[in-house]
């Protein structure tokens, strides 16, 4: 059995109580908050020397060359602020690849479970969440009053909880207590959050898992993943149209439109939003210098259209990590796009279905919550961990006699069923 990996454990911790202690719209920069994000992420990975070093000069190479063309680039440019931002992210890439990145299966599901009651306590003794734990609880303005939330972001809970469940899902010991509790747990935030995107999230795992739950080849793998998560987005897309005609259903409404009914297309395009910033990042990206980005400057200056009054402040262009990479970084930012589908490619050739059928699900969080894909926040870091490593990198607790790991079957994974 491998060793825990306490500085990852640590810096999943640690970045997980900060989160709790942010409300809804936090946007600080700098202060105490900024540095107990910024050192853990800093310094912890220093404690394992060799494992970054090896991960650098093999298996991360790709974000080593990212962060030295793209700093280089842009200080070239004068603007060092989106050359330290692409250093920071080059050095958690590197870090979540390495071997140091690791974690005992029963390690996220007792986080997870710390985090609830975390949230919980917040929720009673503070004013910081406007969700509440419990459906009929919610005090947010204007928002369904059965959305549930243990973090103050709920969108934090949605993702977090779904990752949990996916995992959880995937686990080969259906008999376990932990599991199970976890399960039924991350399953009610996941459901009744409301998280639209989150929600979509897991039809399409359960869709791809079901897919890929015979013997499948790596091109199957592959391509199946692949496809499915560029469909899915293009379909989102262009759904507003969808939508307008459908939007009488209830269960449509509750689920796509935020309960609401009698909308244009136009104003359904407005809640969906995601689409138009990707046009937005696209157009920047093909309209900057050499093709290589615009740096640190900032979305709303760029682009050509507003759509949505309210929405205009400096991280609204932050929502979708994939296409602001190539708005911000060019070339250098479809270069690191294409190591994340090369990945993909690394793990069918492994037989990984578990991270085939999470690779879409993963993407489109990105996609549309691109926020929370920042180096030092934990989903990037559990999120990275995988795609970069694979199922392995949840690590096989002690055996016992109820668990049920068929070793001949587990090619990529101690714990994740393939």
């Amino acid at each position: 059995m491998k060793a825990r990996s306490w500085a990852f454990l640590a810096y999943i911790g640690l970045a997980l109580g900060v989160t709790m202690s942010l409300g809804q719209y936090h946007q600080e920069q700098g202060g105490l908050t900024y540095w107990l994000l910024i050192l853990p992420l800093a310094l912890l990975p220093l404690t394992r020397p060799s494992a970054m070093i090896s991960a650098a000069l093999d298996s991360a190479m790709p974000a080593v060359i990212f962060a030295i063309v793209a700093a280089c680039w842009q200080m070239a440019r004068g603007d060092s602020q989106a050359a330290l931002q692409a250093v920071l992210l080059g050095w958690g890439l590197i870090w979540a690849a390495s071997r140091a990145a690791r974690l005992k299966i029963d390690d996220l599901y007792t986080i997870y479970l710390l985090s609830v009651l975390a949230g919980g306590a917040v929720w009673l003794f503070t004013d910081l969440n406007e969700w509440g734990i419990l459906p009929g609880t919610t005090t947010a303005a204007g928002e369904s009053v059965w959305r549930v939330s243990f973090f103050p972001n709920i969108a934090y809970t949605g993702f977090f909880s779904l990752i949990v469940t996916m995992v959880a899902l995937a686990d080969r010991r259906p008999a376990h207590r932990l599991r199970k509790i976890v399960l039924a747990v991350a399953l009610y935030f996941v459901i009744f959050s409301f998280v639209r995107t989150a929600l979509l999230g897991l039809v399409t795992f359960l869709f791809l898992r079901f897919l890929f739950s015979g013997k499948s080849s790596p091109r199957r793998l592959f391509w199946y993943s692949l496809i499915f998560g560029i469909f899915v987005n293009i379909a989102i897309a262009y759904s507003a149209a969808i939508f307008a005609a459908i939007q009488e259903n209830p269960l449509v409404s509750r689920l796509f439109l935020r309960g609401e009914s009698g909308l244009s297309e136009y104003e359904i395009w407005q809640q969906l939003y995601r689409p138009y910033v990707w046009g937005q990042h696209f157009n920047q990206f093909f309209t900057s210098p050499f093709l290589m980005g615009w740096g640190s400057t900032d979305f709303n200056l760029l682009k050509t259209e507003d759509i949505v009054q309210g929405l205009d402040d400096s991280s609204s262009g932050d929502i979708s990590l994939p296409t602001k990479l190539l708005a911000k970084y060019g070339l250098v930012g479809a270069f690191l796009i294409g190591w994340w589908v090369r990945l993909l490619a690394e793990a069918a050739k492994k037989r990984d279905a578990f991270i085939c059928a999470s690779f879409p699900t993963l993407m489109l969080a990105m996609l549309h919550w691109g926020t929370m894909f920042h180096p030092t926040d934990a989903i990037f870091g559990i999120v990275m961990m995988l795609m970069l490593r694979g199922s392995v990198s949840l690590s096989r607790p002690q055996p016992s006699s109820n668990e049920i790991f068929p070793e001949r079957e587990l090619r990529s994974s101690h714990v994740i069923a393939n």
